[in-house]
């Protein structure tokens, strides 16, 4: 099956952290990748998307990727179903 969200994270990262636990309680299919070791990888994510924090969250359905934000907006998707 595959990975309905895509979460690119920082261990060390509280949010990420948060993200993974709502996945996790809502049922939803997801992979996190750790960045910490990958500096330059996650610089240029957040040059290409605009976006500053981690975690970077994805949404995956068929081919198509949509770029969702950070926990809020990742919470805030799922409580809106």
């Amino acid at each position: 099956m595959d990975n309905k969200y895509i979460l690119y994270i920082n261990t060390d990262c509280p949010f990420c952290t948060k993200a993974t636990e709502l996945l996790d309680s809502n049922g939803e299919n997801y992979s996190a990748l750790n960045l910490k070791s990958r500096a330059k990888v996650l610089r240029e994510l957040k040059t290409i998307y605009e976006w500053n924090t981690v975690p970077m969250i994805f949404y995956r359905e068929g081919n198509n990727i949509e770029f969702v934000g950070g926990f809020t907006d990742l919470s805030k998707r799922l409580s809106d179903g």
